[in-house]
């Protein structure tokens, strides 16, 4: 969602996020759970970057990973599991998102 480009396109450090988003519940896959009560939805009424808080440097590094640009010296095999397992976890996000765009638009 950070870097989906739906909600902080160019927001900078100002959220744009009006309202609220309604998402797929993040815990659960949208099964229903206690954290969603049950439902399979979200709510994310508050800026995505504040609600992640450091994470969000993490993610935004991970995502410059795609391009080969690793935030260690010396390349994959350098980099920590957790990290290696979040770049992999977010280009799986954002190639679900791109999927959804694409089945909305075409």
């Amino acid at each position: 969602m950070i870097r989906s480009g739906d909600l902080c396109k160019g927001c900078g450090r100002r959220c744009n996020l009006k309202g609220s988003v309604t998402l797929e519940c993040p815990l659960c896959s949208g099964h229903g759970c206690p954290a969603c009560d049950d439902e399979g939805d979200w709510e994310l009424a508050t800026c995505p970057k504040e609600f992640v808080g450091s994470m969000a440097a993490a993610v935004n590094m991970a995502g410059m990973c795609g391009s080969g640009d690793w935030p260690v010296a010396g390349g994959l095999l350098d980099q920590s599991a957790w990290f290696v397992s979040l770049y992999q976890t977010l280009a799986g996000f954002e190639a679900k998102i791109e999927r959804e765009k694409l089945s909305k638009h075409g």
